[in-house]
C-alpha cells in the first residue's frame, strides 16, 4: 500500500501541475486501481474528481474537489468507504481571510453530507508530501495537526479509523456529477 502512493507521488512534479485540480487529477489517476491482493486480501482504491463545469456544478453544491473510495476485503469480510476531500494549493495559514472564509464554506457544505471529510494540501515543491487535514461537523478546526497523504491513506483511512461506510452513500459518490448525493444525505445515519 506505502509503496503504491509513494509511486504515485514521485512522478508528480508540481512544477507541472501549477493549480491543485490538476495535481489531484494527475495523482488520483495514479493512484486509482487495485493496490493489493492475494488469496485472502483486496485492497483497491477508487478515485472519483468531482464535476466543477456546467449548471449547478456538484463541486459548487457539495463543496467537494474529490471522493476517495475504498473496497477492503480480508477473507469473506468486505468494507467498502468514501470520504469527500477538498484540495488546497497552499496552507490556510498563507491564505487571506475572504480564502479561508470560502474554504470553510465548502468543508461545512462537505459536512453536511457526510461526518468524514478531507481536505487535501498540495505541495509546492518536487519532494513534498501532499498533506491532510482531518475535518468534523461542528468544528471548523481540524481534529488533528496535518499528516502525510501516505500515513492518512494506510492508517485512518485503510485502517478503518476514517471515511463514511453508508452503503448508500458509497454508492452515491461514485459519479462525477453525485446526482444521487443530495437524495441520500437526507436518509437516517444508519448504514443502508
Amino acid at each position: 500500500m506505502v509503496e503504491h502512493v509513494e509511486k504515485a507521488i514521485s512522478r508528480l512534479d508540481p512544477a507541472r501541475y501549477a493549480q491543485e485540480p490538476e495535481y489531484v487529477m494527475a495523482l488520483f489517476a495514479r493512484l486509482d486501481g487495485l493496490v493489493f491482493q492475494d488469496k485472502q486480501t483486496h485492497v483497491e482504491i477508487i478515485s472519483t474528481i468531482v464535476a466543477d463545469q456546467g449548471p449547478s456544478p456538484a463541486a459548487s453544491r457539495f463543496g467537494a474537489d474529490f471522493v476517495l473510495t475504498a473496497s477492503l476485503q480480508i477473507g469473506k469480510q468486505k468494507v467498502q468507504k468514501a470520504v469527500l476531500g477538498q484540495a488546497q494549493r497552499r496552507s490556510m495559514n498563507n491564505k487571506t481571510a475572504e480564502e479561508n472564509a470560502k474554504f470553510m464554506e465548502q468543508c461545512d457544505k462537505m459536512l453536511q453530507e457526510s461526518r468524514q471529510c478531507i481536505t487535501l494540501e498540495t505541495p509546492l515543491e518536487y519532494g513534498q508530501l501532499p498533506q491532510v487535514k482531518i475535518f468534523e461537523p461542528g468544528n471548523s478546526i481540524p481534529i488533528k495537526d496535518k499528516i502525510h497523504f501516505v500515513e492518512y491513506l494506510v492508517v485512518p483511512f485503510m485502517g478503518c479509523l476514517h471515511g463514511d461506510t453508508r452503503g448508500f452513500f458509497v454508492r452515491d459518490v461514485l459519479e462525477s456529477h453525485l446526482p444521487k448525493l443530495h437524495i441520500s444525505a437526507h436518509a437516517a445515519d444508519s448504514p443502508a
